[in-house]
């Protein structure tokens, strides 16, 4: 069944059933204060009345001292009821947020690899922080607002119809024609306002790149151009705030004129009540506070439509975001693999990234457990595709993956996962600490094994030099290390890690040649004992590798021991002495 995002109804009942029955608690006792608050502000009102006629038209002595007093304490309890039902809903609101963002963040973080790539980070900070802001913002506008002002305007409508109905019939019997124009300026309103965080969230991404790449931009002098660019984005923003805001802003002429004719209505009619007799000065006067007071909550409402519009928009982003289902999860019979030996199999293994455009087409090939094998070939073939789909980032659009003789996709995630160990090219490390970055890859690890890990991985001695040792914090993606340092840490988290299969991306080829031998002296400790499957950029390093398999346009074209290939005198051997005669130049 679809969903209608777009539905006020649908988007109203999924908050309410997820984010406030839940605190059905603190609701309640939020809304009994804002009942107390009404309660008081129209007592004050109500009291105006015997206040002139008995104090000052009847010259009533006990009622001069008794009215007094009955004022304070209203006004205190109202104090009170204000400050408790404020820090109430404030306590509330930031315990919404926080739900809201842990459980955006959770499906973010469980979304597919593709889903991922699919969305900036900009983008999803954005979601994280200014949708969910709006969205609470929301909740906090119907409950302090609507529901508050609604109570307020209630209690003192009682008190206009309790002093003079006439009156009361006369002051508000314009309000009804306002109704259908202010309906159909939050429709507008809330239109714009998608457009309007779609233009936040090009922003935001746009803002998250730029500082991301910044070396990038400063070393092609593109300082003029990125400005320009994000000059275009604020324009659009600019152009769209001043649209959403003047839309917003026609109810409150037309609100005001309906309450000027009121008044002058109410003035007219009620002073010739109290000329003629009808009625009593104290009675009118009760009648004319009550509903000059009315007229605020009634006008705080009609005010309350951009806000509430701009909500429900941010309410529409934030479901469609949480009800995109991933596509690579766990079936309901799925297995716990136990004793991983670390035999992988493809067979007849087909995927694209792109419809109509094959990664890799029927894919066959073999990894014998405790084997080292290497995937050789041009940019571009399919090697990281391959690593890629071992892991189960992508599922096959055809064809078997198999470990330990199971087609993987009838292994639970955490399963597969948990049985390989991997080292990028490109090394990811936490803007953390050297000891937090390295546990990363076992979370209970002690600092003692944390230690070891980064000795066998020839890490110790540099982490020994810097200024907190191995509690110096690395910078974002590891800046303040060397590529040397950053992949010396990455193996130690794979050590740490102890899985029986490694999936390496060989990287030592930008490394000075000292970093170069540390860096092969932790990796022959790495995969020793293992199933290591190995994408090879440098030729020479894989001349000892049980098996190369040559990949190019997503196929295997050949496999086979170095000397094997080199005598088949095909594509690898091809690579190969392509690569030594560069080496010798």
């Amino acid at each position: 069944m679809s969903i209608n995002y777009n539905s006020t109804y649908y988007l109203v009942k999924r908050l309410t059933k997820e984010y406030i029955i839940i605190h059905w608690r603190t609701f309640a006792i939020s809304i009994a204060l804002m009942l107390v608050i009404a309660g008081t502000t129209s007592f004050h009102a109500w009291l105006i009345k015997p206040a002139l006629d008995s104090v000052f038209v009847e010259k009533n002595t006990t009622a001069l001292v008794f009215i007094p007093i009955v004022v304070l304490l209203v006004t205190v309890v109202k104090g009170f009821a204000t400050y408790y039902q404020l820090l109430t809903m404030n306590l509330l609101t930031m315990r919404i947020t926080s739900d809201m963002r842990l459980r955006l963040y959770e499906h973010f973080i469980r979304s597919d690899i593709a889903k991922l790539h699919s969305k900036s980070s900009g983008d999803m900070i954005a979601s994280i922080i200014n949708e969910i802001t709006s969205v609470v913002g929301l909740i906090t506008t119907a409950m302090n607002g609507f529901v508050k002002q609604f109570f307020t305007l209630g209690a003192l409508i009682l008190v206009m119809f309790n002093q003079s109905v006439e009156l009361s019939l006369v002051a508000f019997i314009g309000f009804p024609l306002a109704a259908y124009p202010i309906y159909r300026i939050g429709k507008r309103l809330r239109n714009l306002s998608y457009k309007n965080q779609e233009i936040a969230s090009k922003f935001n991404s746009q803002m998250s790149d730029t500082l991301q790449y910044s070396k990038l931009v400063k070393a092609y002098h593109c300082e003029d151009f990125e400005v320009k660019r994000m000059g275009l984005i604020v324009d659009s923003a600019f152009k769209m705030a001043k649209k959403i805001s003047r839309i917003s802003l026609i109810s409150s002429p037309f609100v005001e004129s309906l309450a000027g004719i009121g008044v002058a209505a109410v003035i007219w009619y009620g002073g010739h009540q109290v000329i003629t007799g009808q009625t009593t000065p104290g009675a009118f006067f009760s009648f004319f506070a009550a509903m000059m007071m009315a007229y605020k909550p009634l006008k705080s409402v009609s005010n309350m439509n951009s806000g509430v519009q701009m909500g429900l928009a941010a309410t529409t982003r934030l479901y469609k975001l949480l009800d995109e289902k991933p596509e690579i999860v766990d079936k309901s019979n799925a297995i716990d693999l136990p004793n991983v030996k670390g035999d992988i199999e493809f067979s007849q293994v087909c995927f694209s990234y792109i419809e109509g455009k094959q990664a890799l087409n029927e894919v066959n090939f073999k990894i014998p457990a405790g084997k080292t094998v290497a995937l050789v070939g041009h940019s571009g073939g399919g090697k990281s595709t391959i690593m890629n789909m071992i892991l189960r980032f992508y599922d096959p659009s055809s064809g078997v993956i198999k470990l330990d003789g199971y087609d993987i996709k009838d292994l639970s995630i955490k399963s597969l996962r948990s049985s390989m160990s991997v080292v990028n090219q490109e090394v990811m490390l936490f803007d953390d600490t050297v000891l937090e970055n390295i546990r990363y890859g076992k979370v209970d690890a002690t600092e003692e094994q944390i230690i070891q890990a980064a000795k066998l991985a020839e890490a110790d001695e540099f982490i020994q030099e810097l200024p907190e040792k191995y509690h110096s914090k690395v910078g974002q993606n590891g800046i303040r290390l060397s590529g040397g340092q950053r992949q010396r840490i990455a193996i130690a988290r794979a050590i740490l890690y102890d899985a029986p299969i490694l999936l390496l991306d060989e990287a030592t080829s930008a490394l000075d040649p000292i970093s170069e031998k540390l860096i092969k002296d932790a990796l022959a400790k790495l995969m020793k004992n293992r199933t290591s499957l190995v994408i090879a950029h440098r030729l020479s390093t894989v001349i000892h590798c049980d098996k190369i398999i040559v990949i190019s346009h997503g196929q295997v074209v050949e496999e086979g021991t170095h000397q094997e290939l080199i005598d088949k005198n095909g594509m690898y051997a091809n690579l190969y002495l392509k690569q030594f005669e560069i080496t010798q130049d």
